[in-house]
């Protein structure tokens, strides 16, 4: 009997570093051991990164994250326009018309593409904030994948409502952000229990929020049985962290717990065929389906 793939992506989110931004570590110094440990330790485990960095991440970090692709990684743009250096947007996209949507989204692609030397096809939003316009203006832009969704959230303050939203991977609309559409924009929701919402936030698979045992493989059962039952073409399981958690840290709970999932997801391929994969890699597999 043929295991049903699982489609397995591991994502961290780069904020810019230091004072300046509340969301990011406190330097640039631990941005880029807790992004090198994270990398590693996601490949020393059999799966591959996905780094979503914002322009000054890329620039603080160019060697490093120049490296990740010649392990089978991906480096996408993760977009935040308070922390555009030089620009007048403030707060996050969904609050954006679609108009400063566009301008701050430029910005960063070309800060990005100035400090790597290529233009970022994947993308992600702080506090994965959206709003109706925002999935046309990634494309655009030129984007190819998004991961902004995590269906269930609701934060106003964040211009994040995912209340209703698709939980599969799905080509998104231009003009719904909860919806499937035919734009060449592949929306990768984040793994969630959209059934159930805390503090405006349902079960997410981030992985600082609990040890395996206690939240992780509970989530992971129960999101991939919901999975099988409602028929989705593609299982997926996307995680989400970002640098604040300190994966250089043997020592903390957050890293043993990114070491322990990867043991955890070896234990399904009794019921699974686990295939490691980034938003790019994704995209040509479904593609391919088509």
């Amino acid at each position: 009997m043929n295991r049903p793939q699982v489609f397995v992506l591991f994502t961290i989110d780069c904020e810019t570093a230091g004072r300046g931004s509340p969301l990011g570590p406190a330097d640039w110094d631990v941005s880029g051991r807790v992004i090198d440990a994270f990398t590693t330790t996601v490949l020393d485990g059999g799966y591959l990164p996905t780094v979503l960095a914002t322009p000054e991440a890329a620039e603080a970090h160019s060697p490093l994250l120049q490296d990740v692709p010649s392990g089978g990684g991906e480096v996408g743009l993760l977009i935040h326009p308070a922390t555009l250096r030089d620009t007048r947007h403030r707060g996050f996209l969904g609050g954006l018309p679609p108009t400063a949507q566009a301008e701050a989204v430029r910005i960063a692609v070309d800060r990005y593409a100035g400090h790597l030397g290529r233009r970022p096809l994947t993308a992600r939003s702080t506090q994965f904030s959206a709003n109706d316009d925002t999935f046309a203006v990634l494309a655009d832009a030129g984007f190819r994948q998004s991961s902004i969704s995590s269906p269930g959230r609701v934060i106003a303050k964040h211009h994040a409502r995912w209340e209703g939203a698709v939980r599969a991977p799905h080509f998104a609309s231009a003009t719904n952000r909860l919806e499937a559409g035919h734009l060449p924009v592949l929306e990768i929701p984040v793994t969630t229990d959209a059934s159930q919402r805390r503090d405006g936030v349902s079960p997410e698979l981030r992985i600082e929020t609990g040890t395996v045992p206690e939240w992780q493989a509970p989530l992971i059962r129960a999101q991939l049985a919901r999975q099988v039952d409602d028929r989705e073409r593609h299982l997926v399981l996307v995680f989400v962290t970002t640098t604040r958690s300190p994966f250089h840290d043997r020592s903390d709970r957050v890293r043993r717990t990114l070491e322990a999932l990867t043991g955890f997801l070896d234990e399904l391929e009794a019921e699974f065929e686990m295939v490691p994969t980034t938003p790019g890699q994704l995209h040509r597999s479904i593609a391919g389906f088509a």
